[in-house]
Parts: structure tokens; sequence; C-alpha cells
């Protein structure tokens, strides 16, 4: 019994002094021991590893499956439709690890972790890479960053996809569509990634899809203040056309009452509608309007 009792004691000293860690929010992680990943998933948290003692020590593997935005750049795109090249075109993306087990699983798999402490040096390569250390906490962590998945799965892949997508269109297309366009470019992006473990949530052109020669752009403008032109054109025939229209009912309606009039007054329409005329040049006289009316007009 007092050697029961001291085992006890012994494995929860050793448990109460395994080195904590922690697991951030928007990551997940598992712990490698001597037969490799354990297979259960751990959420975010705080914890410690197992003791390790004279034995080797198991590590933590972290793994970022939150939202992360990267920007891909396609120095030169040709347009066949419209034989156009295109430079400098510039893609946002923003992706994330799916969120089933089997993704995560073989996001761990096959994307070779490193040293945490490694990833978080802004003085290494393009810096951070998004990584965060916690004082006081096991340096035995190891972290899959989004960028290491970036660079992975995303980056030698999807400009295939975003050419492809935007070689299906003219070069006015490009100009005008972006929002559209983008929204095409990424179900493609998706279509190709159907069967990797991440997904691209947004895609867009911030600086608009890419430069196009100083010459093309210039004819486009020319042909766009054409065409503004003559929108501009058409919409006052139409308003012309209009007016025509509401002159017309009028004359419809006066014609109506001078016709009645006249058959009320016992007159032909023509008599009535001379009297009327009369009438009006007096009116004008009247008001001081020089008024000459020729011998025709006066019986």
């Amino acid at each position: 019994m007092k050697n029961i009792l001291l085992i006890t004691l012994i494995l929860l000293f050793a448990v109460g002094c395994g080195e904590r860690t922690s697991i951030q929010p928007g990551e997940v992680g598992k712990v490698l021991g001597n037969n490799g990943l354990q297979g259960d998933i751990k959420k975010p948290g705080v914890f410690r590893l197992p003791f390790c003692g004279t034995a080797a020590c198991p590590k933590l593997v972290r793994l970022q499956t939150n939202k992360h935005a990267e920007t891909i750049k396609i120095n030169s795109l040709f347009l066949p439709k419209s034989e156009v090249d295109l430079k400098n075109v510039e893609i946002g993306i923003q992706f994330r690890v799916k969120q089933d087990e089997a993704s995560i699983n073989r996001v761990f798999d096959e994307v070779r972790p490193k040293s945490a402490a490694m990833a978080a040096d802004k003085t290494e390569g393009e810096g951070s890479e998004g990584v965060e250390t916690q004082d006081g906490e096991s340096t035995r962590v190891l972290i899959i960053s989004s960028k290491m998945v970036f660079n992975t799965y995303i980056k030698r892949k999807a400009p295939d996809a975003i050419v492809s997508s935007l070689r299906a269109h003219t070069v006015e297309e490009i100009l005008t569509d972006v929002p559209e366009i983008a929204e095409q470019t990424k179900k493609r992006v998706n279509e190709m990634f159907k069967d990797s473990p991440i997904e691209v949530t947004e895609l867009g052109f911030p600086n608009g899809i890419g430069e196009a020669p100083e010459e093309v752009l210039v004819a486009k403008r020319k042909l766009f203040a054409i065409e503004a032109e003559k929108a501009r054109r058409v919409k006052a025939l139409e308003a012309e056309l209009e007016i025509e229209k509401q002159r017309m009912a009028v004359q419809r309606v006066r014609s109506k009452n001078d016709k009645e009039i006249a058959t009320n007054l016992g007159m032909d329409t023509a008599s009535y509608v001379e009297l009327k005329v009369l009438e009006r040049f007096a009116d004008a006289a009247e008001d001081g309007t020089s008024v000459a009316i020729g011998a025709p007009l006066i019986k």
C-alpha cells in the first residue's frame, strides 16, 4: 500500500510539474510524442505538457486555422480575346483551413512544422508570420502557421486558376466589371481546391485588375466618351418625343373642343377657328403688341 501511494504521489507530482503551454484562439493543437502525433485534436486553452523526466520530452504542435490574408502578384497576363497584355495584376486572397477534422488532420500530416520561437522571430525572413509566444510557457512548441499553409497549398496553384479565369474576359470587362470578375475567380479557385484542406473565403483586386497599355486606355476613354455622348443624345430625343406626344394630346383635346363649340354655335369648325384666331390677334393688340392682318385672313 505504501508503494502504491508513493507511485501515485510521484505521478501526481509529474503531471503537476509538466511545462505550461497554451493554444491560442484561432488555433488547434496536437501533442507530438514517442509514437508521433496523438490522435486527439486539442482546442484553444491553457494546459501542461506531460512530464518527461529522463525520457524524450513530448512537444505541442499548434496549427493556425483562423482566416488569413495574403497577396499574389502576376507580372504579365495576356488576354486572348482582346490581344492585350496586362501588367502587375495584384490579387488579395483570404483563406483558412477547412473546419472539419479530416482537413485539419491532413494539414498536420502534410505540412512540416517549425519552432514557434523561430517563426515568431521578426528578424527571420519575412517576419513573425503572425505567430505569438507567451512568456513563462514551454519552449517545446512547434507551429504550422497560416503563412506555411499558404506556401504549401495556395502560392503555386492559385495563380493557375486566376489566370484561367481572367483570360476568359475582354479588356473592356476587365476595366469595368471588377467585382463580378472577382467573385467568378473566387469560385474558380475554390473549384481547384475542392479536394484540398483549405478554402478561399474572399478574393479581390485591390488596385483594379492590372495595368492595361496606355494606348488601350486612351482608345477606351474615347470610346466611352462616344458612348456617353450617344446616350445623352438618345435621352434628349426621348425627351423631345415625350414632349411631342404631350403636344399632340393637347391638340386633340383642343380640336375636340373647337368642334363641339362650333356645333353649339351652328357653324362649321373652320369658321370658328378663324374667329378664334382673330380674337387672339385682338387680345394681343389690346396688350400692346403690334398686329398686321393680311387680306387673306379677312373676308
